[in-house]
């Protein structure tokens, strides 16, 4: 089988930040809030943004067109 290795680096940094932890991942996180807390990088934040009617969903169905779809009874 075909492996990517950026994808395997990218797996074997997570299970190594796992097993850091414990597999607890609210100590990996508590952990990723303090270094970014340290870091003298700029953080930058996105305001949250509201879904509209027509935002693409995968399969090419506006959100409307997919809740109608889920809604509809045979």
């Amino acid at each position: 089988m075909w492996s990517d290795p950026i994808v395997d680096q990218i797996r074997a940094e997570a299970k190594a930040w796992s097993d850091q932890f414990g597999g607890d991942v609210d100590a990996i996180f508590a952990e990723l809030r303090r270094l970014e807390e340290s870091s003298d990088e700029p953080l930058v934040a996105m305001p949250p943004r509201t879904p509209t009617s027509e935002s693409p969903i995968p399969g090419g169905l506006t959100s409307s067109q997919a809740v109608d779809a889920t809604h509809q009874t045979n």
